[in-house]
């Protein structure tokens, strides 16, 4: 990604204004290192989150001539509730960005200058794939005798990984129930009333990403077309699916993915 140009060391530093329950207060910016990670979204269609000017949805706003995504981003880590930054530049040149407690939706257009939108990807998500491929491990060393089993107990999540179209973190704590061979996709993929918002011109990793932001999110389908469609659902329906009329991918959180067949 394009990061903005390094900070003037002679620059005055940054200030974030911080919401609490009665009033704005001004502190000093010095956001603590962390792992989490982030992906831009609206990066093709240059629109931005329709939250990022709702002050009911921000929950800091920084500002100052040192101001990085990177820097923001740090910041945004800090607080549980922050689902997201939105980066832009002022009219007078200062380079501003918001953290925000809410960014599903469709995004508009904008043409704000410098902005980019993006949403955080937790870093809690990523254990229990760290976790997986350590019990078979330990268990092979304790069973020396039987060192004929012992390369197939990691086989299962290899097998399983291959299927997946996409290496992103974003997809950690996702499972993929139907993919564009199968040719089926969720039974409530078309049903408006199972619909958590709807994302048209976005990559595979953002559809992942939106439904991860959204608290409704709870299964999302994507169609690699020329619109590149992105459902994010708040039913995943019956266990067989229905037939998808397009090339289609369609993923699950992990904490459902049980009732598909899914280990």
């Amino acid at each position: 990604m394009r990061m903005p140009a390094p900070a003037d060391p002679a620059a005055a530093p940054a200030t974030t204004t911080t919401k609490t329950t009665d009033t704005a207060t001004t502190i000093s910016a010095q956001p603590k290192p962390t792992a989490d990670k982030y992906v831009r979204m609206f990066a093709a269609t240059g629109k931005r989150f329709h939250q990022a000017f709702d002050s009911e949805k921000s929950i800091y706003t920084m500002a100052g001539t040192d101001i990085t995504i990177a820097r923001c981003s740090q910041h945004c880590s800090t607080f549980e509730t922050c689902l997201g930054i939105f980066y832009w530049i002022s009219k007078a040149g200062t380079p501003k960005c918001r953290g925000l407690t809410e960014i599903a939706g469709n995004g508009v257009s904008t043409s704000i200058e410098g902005h980019q939108s993006y949403a955080r990807l937790f870093e809690t998500a990523e254990e229990p794939a760290a976790e997986a491929p350590t019990a078979p491990t330990a268990q092979a060393s304790m069973e020396p005798s039987k060192s004929d089993e012992a390369p197939t107990a990691p086989t299962a999540p290899t097998t399983q990984a291959s299927t997946e179209p996409s290496k992103s973190d974003v997809f950690n704590g996702f499972a993929l129930v139907f993919g564009p061979d199968s040719k089926r996709m969720f039974s409530t993929a078309k049903k408006s009333a199972q619909k958590a918002f709807r994302l048209t011109k976005v990559t595979l990793d953002e559809c992942a990403a939106a439904c991860r932001a959204s608290a409704a999110c709870i299964a999302f389908s994507w169609w690699g077309d020329a619109n590149s469609v992105c459902k994010g659902l708040k039913s995943d329906g019956n266990s067989k699916g229905k037939k998808a009329t397009a090339p289609t991918y369609s993923y699950v959180i992990d904490a459902r993915k049980g009732r598909f067949g899914i280990d």
